[in-house]
């Protein structure tokens, strides 16, 4: 098929979503989908003309809570210009990538079966609608993995991608640094959360890093030596102690999984050498401002969560207590165990998402997810290890890249909720891209061998 005729086709798949939306809003009676019907027409069209550039944007939101892929209720006109090119890069990926859709990967052949338990525990969840927000959120988390890797298929876009997230996450992070002379734990987005936030800056740290490292322009090398050092900062401002451990840790494995391990050493003492101060001023402070709470030596704030979800856990091992029903099972628990604990003080979320996913959708469910996170640190390692066998740098670079920030935020949802997480699965989506990058590459050798 033609481009020409390919984009004909394109169009009249449009204005089939355009009638689709517009009829079920009058089945539904609800009148203002007509107008998001009616929206996807310069939506759609936008996407066809510009399919990559405008994904280069929706990346670059990811820091700012734009949507889509967020958990947040309401509706606002930035959340639905997300939502309606989010539907148009759907239209226009399954148009032009049918045959991929068919070919489902290992990682999203094992989040579909997570996402289908999901969706049988919702026959017995406490807390329905909080259910199905949830499920359309991981259907979207889904929708967007297939988008990222049909529209990113080869190294120059990868780049692209890549000034993107560094771009957005160095803007934040100053504005973190910034708020930071007058406030203890700083952010660099309104209204986010200080530990997410320091979560999302672990990407970028070991994508600067690691071109810093490892790209040959001098200029480029420095440029991102100074990324690292802003997002570091900018991270710190947030003075989550759960970051700090994951980027340590993470830091110690970084070391590990490279050959030269006294280059990757010294570079890393040199970012912590240059951050340091900084650092120790701003968590010594929180030390001292905020010292952890006690009652009667029960367990306190998380931990007093994780008491009650272990408690959750015990009363619905096998199938969970449902989709989306932490809060409901936490009061329930809460009332039986109030001797068990002290001071919570951080509402009704799990704040770690192994207790929440045990919690929610029972050994059954752990176990599918337990066998995704198994595959994509093997996976993200392994490619690690090709792309430094094949001499490409810069492709290794972004491979180790994102094997460190994998477990790093593997650390972080011991403290944290990031499976329904955009920049979760952000990284995650870059093993796929990677993997196509390295088929290409292997067939074009291929190629000019037969």
């Amino acid at each position: 098929m033609s481009e020409a005729s390919s984009k004909q086709a394109n169009l009249l798949f449009t204005g089939a979503g355009v009638i689709m939306v517009a009829y079920l809003s009058y089945l539904t009676g609800i009148n203002h989908l007509y107008a998001w019907g009616f929206l996807l027409i310069p939506a759609i069209l936008l996407i066809i003309f510009f399919p990559f550039p405008l994904f280069l944007f929706f990346i670059a939101s990811f820091p700012f809570n734009v949507i889509p892929l967020v958990e947040d209720v309401g509706l606002s006109i930035p959340k639905a210009i997300g939502y309606l090119l989010f539907i148009a890069w759907s239209l226009y990926v399954f148009r032009r990538s049918r045959a991929d859709l068919l070919r489902i990967d290992r990682i999203s052949l094992n989040f579909l079966l997570f996402i289908g338990w999901g969706l049988i525990t919702f026959m017995w969840t406490l807390m329905p609608l909080r259910s199905l927000h949830i499920g359309f959120t991981l259907l979207q988390l889904w929708v967007f993995y297939f988008i990222a890797m049909s529209l990113i298929d080869n190294k120059r876009k990868l780049e692209w991608v890549v000034y993107a997230i560094l771009g957005s996450c160095t803007f934040v992070a100053i504005n973190s640094i910034i708020m930071s002379v007058s406030k203890l734990r700083a952010v660099g987005v309104k209204g986010a959360d200080e530990n997410e936030f320091a979560a999302l800056m672990i990407l970028p740290i070991y994508l600067s890093l690691n071109l810093a490292i490892l790209h040959k322009n001098v200029f480029l090398r420095i440029l991102f030596g100074l990324l690292i050092i802003i997002l570091m900062l900018g991270a710190a401002s947030t003075v989550s102690r759960g970051f700090l451990l994951a980027i340590m840790l993470s830091f110690l494995y970084r070391v590990f999984i490279d050959v030269n391990k006294k280059r990757a050493l010294a570079a890393i003492l040199i970012v912590l050498g240059l951050t340091g101060p900084f650092l120790f001023v701003r968590y010594h402070k929180r030390a001292e401002i905020e010292p952890t709470p006690y009652v009667n030596e029960a367990p306190s704030g998380r931990m007093a969560i994780w008491r009650i979800g272990i408690e959750i856990i015990k009363a619905h091992p096998i199938a969970g207590a449902g989709m989306g029903s932490f809060p409901l099972a936490f009061d329930e628990q809460y009332e039986q165990n109030r001797q068990k604990t002290g001071w919570v003080g951080y509402g009704r979320v799990g704040h770690n998402d192994f207790i929440t996913i045990f919690a929610e959708y029972g050994l059954i469910g752990l176990f599918i997810w337990m066998g995704l996170i198994v595959y994509i640190l093997r996976e993200s390692y392994r490619l690690n290890v090709y792309y430094l066998k094949t001499g490409d740098e810069y492709l290794y670079a972004v491979a180790n890249a994102v094997a460190c920030t994998l477990l790093g935020l593997l650390l972080c949802q011991a403290f944290l909720g990031l499976y329904i997480s955009k920049f979760f699965w952000l990284a995650i989506v870059f093993i796929p891209i990677l993997n196509t990058i390295a088929r290409k590459q292997y067939e074009r050798k291929d190629e000019l061998t037969a």
